[in-house]
């Protein structure tokens, strides 16, 4: 939980650093960091997911399938 509190507060001085005034009204510099990130996350959970399949795959025709993931 507070992982979740300190990522809330330091959103808001990212968030003032990316946004700033000078780049009013398009803001162009904080969307292209913003979808730069949320692109990579979504990059990082979708390798993340494979690993996981191929895992569960691997110990599925090797017979040891403790746990799965």
């Amino acid at each position: 939980m507070a992982i979740v509190v300190m990522s809330a507060n330091l959103s808001g001085t990212i968030g003032s650093q990316l946004f700033q005034a000078a780049d009013a009204p398009l803001y162009k510099k904080g969307w292209t960091i913003e979808v730069a990130l949320i692109s990579a996350a979504l990059l990082i959970a979708i390798i993340a997911n494979v690993q996981y399949w191929l895992l569960n795959h691997l110990q599925k025709r090797e017979g040891e399938a403790r746990y799965h993931y």
